[in-house]
């Protein structure tokens, strides 16, 4: 009926939505590890969701993603610093600000993420602790970002194949995390009369869409031109192994 056809999301067009063919169209069997730079993005939460990167020319290339449990945090993200050369990581500000205090405390290269309601065209503003403790609020090294950008740039990278994803050795986590980067939907909503565009969650599971963003941002911290590798042919590496399509 007229009611159920108006409020279809199959209204949306392809590209203002996440499909598991986008993730799929991504993934690669091929170990992306290099001595060059890298960014870290981590989702936290009782699961936490990390994602390291790096830009070769204009493909981002996710060369680690895991999932990693609120108690082996910390020992876990030191080890992945070391191994892959971080230089600069995000984390997402809630909900566990302490933690994520006091890294950015100890850490020049660390960044909190919070969401703002912007409706501002850039990704993000910088925020120094100064500036916090100067206006009494949390004294903390922050990027306020703008959630509705960001997440579209993502989704961008997948249907513009600008993304490739090293696949690991764990099948079944491998499964969860390309779920998650399909759990959010693209919608329109009316806000103060006004109706915009957002990023609204289904049933929760986006840890690993939201750790690619704040691993995103990290790059973006330094500049895509100092971020990016040494030119490869990568378009001859993927054709070298075979890719897997899933639907």
């Amino acid at each position: 009926d007229w009611s159920s056809d108006v409020c279809s999301s199959d209204l949306f067009p392809s590209h203002d939505k996440m499909y598991i063919k986008d993730v799929n169209a991504a993934l690669v069997d091929i170990d992306l590890y290099s001595e060059d730079i890298h960014f870290m993005g981590f989702d936290m939460g009782s699961v936490c969701a990390v994602h390291i990167i790096r830009w070769s020319n204009d493909t981002l290339l996710v060369v680690h993603r895991e999932l990693v449990s609120i108690h082996d945090f910390e020992r876990r993200r030191v080890e992945l610093i070391r191994k892959y050369k971080v230089v600069c990581h995000v984390y997402d500000m809630s909900p566990y600000t302490t933690e994520v205090l006091r890294i950015t405390d100890n850490d020049p290269n660390a960044y909190a993420a919070i969401f703002t309601t912007n409706k501002g065209a850039e990704m993000y503003a910088l925020h120094e602790k100064k500036e916090d403790q100067e206006n009494g609020k949390i004294n903390i090294r922050k990027l306020n970002v703008n959630r509705t950008v960001l997440l579209d740039t993502v989704r961008d990278l997948f249907k513009e194949n600008k993304i490739l994803i090293a696949r690991s050795k764990n099948d079944s986590e491998d499964a969860v995390m390309n779920q998650q980067y399909v759990s959010l939907k693209r919608t329109e909503v009316f806000n103060k009369e006004e109706l915009v565009y957002t990023w609204a969650k289904t049933d929760g599971n986006d840890h690993s869409f939201f750790s690619l963003g704040y691993a995103y941002l990290a790059a973006c911290m330094i500049g895509k031109v100092v971020a990016a590798s040494k030119a490869v042919n990568l378009h001859g590496m993927v054709s070298s192994f075979r890719r897997r399509q899933r639907d």
